[in-house]
């Protein structure tokens, strides 16, 4: 049997394995997760880009090549085996709404809670994003205002780090009613993906990274190359027989860029339904009935300790012989009891403490990188060329010493795989955070290079 053969037979077994008819507790799901690689019957269309009165930025203009097509094709490909076809369909979860509420009124209040969730995505796991979604939503339902708040204001296990960020998407919902998709074309997008429309493109650092064929690279678009982004993908999508939407939760998998949680939208949030009756006491049709009238919100944890394939492990808990499902799992519940107990005082379990003794070491490698990175580039600059350089124009050349790297880079070229490796765990919500911090000492450790 081929390499090529036996990669696909084992990535088809693992998603048949991910969409078991059963939760991680053994019981028959609230949700059928089943045939998600359907496009939802709900309206298709795109959303308005700002168009740059002088057109495509220079910056893409290098990037956006038939050799960069080709590079995020086969990633692409390899993220459709995995399951990004079945990422952003969310019919079931909207089934739920309609089935209680009526056609009308249950869409309505299904958009509105996806709303929440999009405006509650940055740098959130889908389980931490679907808790707090739901709370705003519970918010929202009972009439009190879910924006302009800050993490003080919120029930234990539903502040987030990045809350300060999120409130400005929150506020806009709460005062416009929705996203203007101009000034958030991201934000929208990935909305409207959830809602059941697949033809705008979510482009997130992800994305972004993957385009760059970059996996550090962690910016996200500007408005002004938003709409060239999303064009020139859509193209791929169009030829691939995939939905832009379909393309681009293909792409976060197949490209490698540190995306946390590869199990399709809906399969988390069956799971979170899970956790919470467990939680409560209720049946998991109770949860999604109280839910849905807005008399209380969903969690992801129970008490504070680990959920793992069934059994709650506050001590000791270890991805060592569990499935990717579960290892999955164990890593959202980990980010959840950070979360819970960021700023409290109390002590983290066995589990996330060993996750930090995990990242310590990593830490120290990206501030050597950052010191290999000074002293190769502080060596490329006493390279001839670059001296001869700053002998004919010492003004300019000397300015952009400071503001750009040296012309000639071979030295630092030579050390680029080492110097750009990934180490920080890149599912981390704190990844980007974690990153800049250890790069910024590094970067004051060589500012003492000799060069």
């Amino acid at each position: 049997m081929s390499k090529r053969i036996k990669g696909i037979l084992d990535a088809v077994s693992e998603v048949v394995s991910r969409l078991s008819p059963v939760d991680q507790f053994g019981d028959p799901r609230l949700l059928d997760i089943q045939n998600l690689d359907q496009i939802p019957n709900v309206p298709q269309f795109a959303l308005e880009r700002y168009e740059p009165p002088r057109g495509m930025p220079p910056n893409l203009k290098g990037v956006l090549t038939p050799q960069t097509a080709a590079r995020l094709r086969e990633a692409a490909l390899k993220g459709e085996d995995v399951g990004g076809r079945e990422w952003y369909n969310t019919t079931p979860m909207r089934d739920q709404f309609v089935s209680r509420l009526g056609e009308d009124a249950g869409a309505q209040r299904f958009n509105s809670f996806i709303d929440k969730f999009a405006a509650t995505s940055p740098r959130s796991t889908v389980a931490a994003n679907t808790r707090r979604a739901s709370l705003f939503d519970v918010m929202d339902q009972q009439g009190l205002p879910f924006g302009g708040l800050e993490n003080s204001d919120l029930p234990k296990g539903y502040g987030h780090l990045a809350h300060k960020t999120q409130d400005h998407s929150l506020r806009e919902l709460q005062d416009r009613g929705s996203f203007a998709a101009l000034n958030r074309p991201k934000t929208s997008s990935f909305a409207e993906n959830l809602k059941g429309n697949q033809t705008p493109m979510t482009i997130d650092t992800h994305n972004m990274a993957a385009v760059m064929g970059d996996p550090t690279f962690k910016k996200s678009p500007s408005n002004t190359q938003y709409k060239y982004l999303e064009e020139f993908q859509a193209e791929i999508a169009d030829k691939l027989g995939m939905t832009p939407a379909q393309y681009q939760a293909s792409v976060w998998m197949g490209a490698g860029t540190g995306v946390a949680d590869a199990r399709p939208v809906v399969e988390v949030f069956d799971d979170v339904i899970a956790r919470t009756a467990l939680r409560d006491e209720k049946t998991k049709k109770q949860v999604m009935d109280d839910f849905i009238a807005g008399k209380s919100p969903l969690f992801s944890m129970a008490g504070g300790g680990v959920l793992m394939g069934g059994l709650v492990v506050p001590d000791g808990a270890s991805a060592d012989g569990l499935d990717a499902q579960q290892r999955d799992i164990l890593f959202d519940s980990i980010m959840d009891e950070r979360e819970n107990k960021r700023g409290t005082g109390e002590y983290p379990s066995e589990a996330l403490a060993d996750y930090n003794r995990t990242q310590l070491l990593p830490t120290v490698g990206v501030i050597g990188q950052s010191l290999l990175d000074a002293f190769s580039s502080g060596a490329d600059y006493v390279d001839p060329l670059n001296l001869a350089r700053l002998a004919i124009n010492p003004g300019g050349e000397g300015l952009m010493r400071f503001l750009d790297d040296p012309v000639v880079s071979t030295k630092r070229d030579a050390l680029a795989p080492v110097i750009d490796a990934p180490l920080l765990d890149q599912r981390d919500p704190l990844y980007e955070e974690r990153l800049k911090e250890a790069q910024m000492v590094g970067g004051l450790l060589g500012a003492f290079s000799p060069f």
